[in-house]
């Protein structure tokens, strides 16, 4: 009787210690605010194209934050822009992360020379969080015509259509 009482016992002890799964390790975390510290500026990630800028050519900034953590997600980013230590801009992310992603914002285009970006979020990142520029439109230079390029042809068809008129009368 003991010995099958003993078998009993060590064969519940198997199946609660199979049943009992041990959570993997978090990942290390960061949750000091995380500094753009000048990615993405090169001039090969120029793309004036991006429909989130508006109309093509329009200026702007995509930043991508990465480094989001999947087992303790953070929420409330918000990307703060600093322009020679004045803050001009703040955007919060332009899609709702999926756990494991990277977390998207879009700004208006600012020059480079004096430019910081901080990202801010509750909870915490992967320690190998970063924040990076995806792409930028510094802006079509438009030239907008002179008065004489515009008047003078103008003046010419409307002269050729008074002339043609004439003539038929």
């Amino acid at each position: 009787m003991n010995k099958k009482l003993l078998a009993m016992i060590v064969a519940i002890s198997i199946l609660v210690s199979i049943g009992t799964a041990v959570a993997a390790p978090a990942p290390p975390t960061v949750v000091l605010p995380v500094e753009w510290t000048g990615q993405g500026t090169e001039p090969t990630n120029v793309d004036c194209t991006d429909p989130k800028f508006g109309a093509p050519g329009t200026p702007g900034i995509h930043w991508i934050a990465t480094g989001h953590n999947k087992f303790y997600p953070a929420t409330d980013y918000v990307l703060t822009i600093n322009v020679s230590g004045v803050t001009v801009e703040t955007a919060t992310p332009d899609n709702l992360p999926i756990p494991g992603s990277a977390v998207h914002f879009y700004t208006d285009y600012y020059d480079f020379d004096n430019l910081e970006a901080t990202l801010t979020f509750t909870g915490a990142m992967n320690d190998n969080a970063n924040v990076v520029i995806s792409h930028y439109c510094p802006g079509e230079d438009v030239e907008i015509p002179e008065f004489p390029t515009v008047a003078l042809p103008i003046a010419a068809i409307l002269g050729l259509s008074l002339i043609f008129m004439r003539r038929k009368e």
